[in-house]
């Protein structure tokens, strides 16, 4: 009995098997015959595909140029990571280079520009050329960082306490570093700036030395107007200056590389924006000495605005992604990074230099600095390159 039972459990279990086997050939074939079914399921996933693309925002925002390690292509990349829905793309571009190209109605939704003066000037230009419209929506600083001179130790520690009006001498009398009280190998003080033409860190330097040509004459001037440009006395002063300075880089970024790469043979001294000197020092050790900075009295600052643009090809949703990748920039933790490679941070939240001190106090960095000059606006700043132009 026990027997038949299980012949009779082993038939029916394979009489199952079989049914199933049947159904699932059936089933497979049917879905062969019918092309419809297949479609529907291709359907559904490229209309997924086709939703994951309509909620990508792609921007395009100008950085600066030079060293690809800096803090905002950090927090672009953590960026995007936590906000995949937002793609960022960077395009390096000089400060009037950078105004020129939104003009034209390149697709631009955001620029970093050096400071303040790339507010100014994008404002201006584009007012003009379109109608009085103002294509800035917001602008808003997110590290900010003071001029500084930036040279080799054992030639700056011959010059002791700089100022503008010193090394306004020094340069353009030509003096030899023997006549300061150094070697009598290192030759003729070799200084320069950024080009004033196509860098703003040019066009504050010269700034500053316009500024000490009124202190020297007794008419120091509170802020710059077009027409204390415009002065004879000044061209000349200028002019003396500029023809005694080395070869004048288009950017920054370019000038502290190029000072690291070839040493003492290319600068002993430049004018440069801190971060920059600061980001760059430690890449120096042990080529051609150290290099130290040195705050001018006095000095002008630079804010690094985030501005964020309203052009032909700007939508709602990403004037709000910018919104939110500049608030991301203000954060405590990319602030805190940023200080990391000698930026001073411009969110409230974030008050404490020691990090910076720790890093760099070595190097000459200084929390407290000189008195400043304000930035000039746009028109000072168009006449001073006009006058910079005629000289050369």
């Amino acid at each position: 009995m026990n027997r038949n039972k299980f012949i009779f459990f082993t038939i029916a279990l394979i009489s199952l098997a079989i049914a199933a086997g049947i159904m699932l050939y059936n089933g497979n074939e049917k879905n062969k015959s019918d092309p419809d079914s297949v479609k529907t399921s291709e359907n559904n996933n490229k209309d997924n595909n086709n939703k994951d693309n309509k909620n990508m925002i792609t921007l395009n925002i100008i950085s600066k140029t030079g060293s690809s390690d800096d803090f905002v292509e950090e927090a672009r990349k953590e960026f995007i990571a936590k906000n995949p829905n937002i793609q960022i793309n960077f395009k390096g571009l000089g400060t009037f280079e950078a105004a020129d190209y939104i003009n034209k109605d390149n697709d631009v939704d955001a620029w970093i520009s050096a400071d303040e003066t790339g507010v100014d000037t994008l404002r201006n230009k584009y007012s003009t050329e379109h109608g009085g419209k103002d294509i800035i929506v917001d602008a808003t600083s997110i590290v900010a960082s003071p001029l500084v001179l930036v040279g080799w130790e054992d030639r700056l520690n011959k010059l002791g306490e700089i100022s503008i009006n010193s090394l306004y001498d020094i340069v353009s009398q030509g003096k030899t570093w023997q006549s300061l009280g150094g070697q009598s190998n290192w030759g003729f003080v070799n200084f320069s700036h950024t080009d004033p033409i196509k860098s703003n860190s040019g066009v504050q330097f010269v700034t500053l030395l316009t500024h000490n040509f009124y202190s020297m004459n007794n008419s120091a001037k509170k802020t710059l107007q077009v027409e204390d440009i415009a002065n004879d006395k000044l061209v000349e002063y200028i002019k003396k200056f500029e023809k005694n300075t080395a070869k004048q880089e288009d950017g920054s970024g370019k000038f502290i590389e190029l000072m690291v790469l070839y040493g003492p043979s290319r600068y002993d001294i430049g004018a440069i924006y801190e971060y920059y000197a600061l980001s760059n020092i430690k890449n120096a050790k042990g080529r051609w000495g150290n290099l130290k900075i040195i705050y001018p009295n006095p000095t002008i600052w630079s804010d690094k605005p985030f501005i964020i643009l309203k052009g032909p090809n700007s939508t709602d949703e990403k004037v709000e992604a910018c919104k939110k990748f500049r608030d991301y920039l203000l954060s405590v933790q990319v602030q805190q990074n940023a200080m990391k490679q000698g930026y001073r941070p411009s969110s409230p939240e974030v008050t404490d230099l020691s990090p910076l001190e720790k890093e760099f106090a070595a190097y000459g960095f200084k929390k407290d600095i000189p008195a400043a000059v304000p930035p000039p606006d746009i028109k000072v700043i168009e006449r001073i390159q006009q006058m910079v132009q005629r000289i050369r």
